[in-house]
């Protein structure tokens, strides 16, 4: 198990949340000149801890996407603080290993979809965008860095919801094909007000 490849404490003491809140990780300037970058075995093994996360993360828990997205870009120069991060994802899987998702569905086939995004998060203060559309009892998320740059959290949000949109969209498409067209609307879930009036008018 991670718990015991990683040599974690115990599942009562683990962390309520994937990453620390407002945690940032260091922007590559920073990694180049600092002196705790990971010795050649301890990469391999942050490398290791990311691959594990990374398969739970896509498989069965959506939850910690965006922390697995976050930490796999350091994995080329990872130094000890992307480890202590990498870890506490691990040790949030196994303490929080009783939740997962619910498949089957008492709605029949509708979507749904949600949407959040982390404005500048990235060095060249490109924002992060996370989303998932769920299909009747399914789910299917995606966590990507935004291609463009915004210059404000709402318009960062607009570009979230516009790659959200494009799964709805396939989604729709690929229902459609294989003959369960969706007539109703999609609802799309964000939480911020300034973004819901753009898409609004």
């Amino acid at each position: 198990s991670m718990s015991e490849k990683y040599h974690l404490p115990p599942e009562k003491s683990f962390p309520s949340t994937p990453m620390a809140p407002s945690s940032q990780l260091r922007t590559a300037e920073d990694t180049l000149l600092s002196q705790d970058l990971l010795s050649p075995s301890r990469k391999t093994m942050f490398q290791s801890v990311i691959g594990d996360i990374s398969w739970v993360g896509f498989h069965t828990r959506p939850d910690i996407l965006y922390a697995v997205n976050m930490l796999a870009r350091r994995a080329q120069n990872p130094n000890e603080y992307d480890f202590k991060q990498a870890l506490r994802v691990a040790h949030y899987i196994i303490g929080t290993s009783s939740l997962g998702l619910v498949l089957g569905s008492q709605n029949g086939l509708h979507l749904i979809a949600t949407v959040d995004t982390s404005y500048a998060t990235h060095d060249d203060m490109k924002s992060h965008s996370s989303w998932s559309v769920f299909m009747g009892g399914a789910i299917m998320s995606r966590s990507k860095k935004q291609s463009i740059m915004t210059d404000s959290s709402t318009l960062s949000e607009l570009v979230g919801a516009h790659m959200c949109v494009k799964d709805i969209m396939w989604a729709r498409n690929f229902l459609c094909e294989v003959g369960y067209p969706i007539t109703s609307p999609t609802p799309l879930f964000i939480d911020t007000k300034s973004t819901l009036k753009i898409i609004e008018h």
